[in-house]
């Protein structure tokens, strides 16, 4: 099993960049923020993926044309019949970029 410390620089290995709440006038549903990060970081919306916990982060992601991933290790029984990808362990992450 990674370590906390393995699974932390995997991640910021992946996610360069942040967008807070004050980056953007809208918020999640709304696909503002996503929408900013992709023109912030150069990528287009397709080749993203956007992880979440709630049915926001799925609908936010859905509609700004990102992947969406609905994390499940939290047990908090939200289910989103829209996502495309479910991660049931922090180490399913890793898996989806082969690290």
């Amino acid at each position: 099993m990674p370590s906390v410390i393995m699974i932390q620089r995997a991640y910021q290995a992946i996610a360069d960049k942040i967008v807070c709440a004050d980056d953007t006038q809208q918020h999640k549903p709304d696909p503002e923020p996503l929408l900013y990060y992709a023109e912030k970081s150069g990528a287009t919306p397709n080749s993203c993926i956007y992880i979440g916990d709630m049915p926001t982060d799925i609908a936010c992601a859905n509609a700004a044309g990102f992947a969406s991933g609905l994390v499940t290790w939290n047990h908090s029984s939200v289910w989103e019949p829209d996502v495309d990808y479910i991660f049931s362990s922090p180490e399913d992450l890793l898996k989806l970029y082969n690290i």
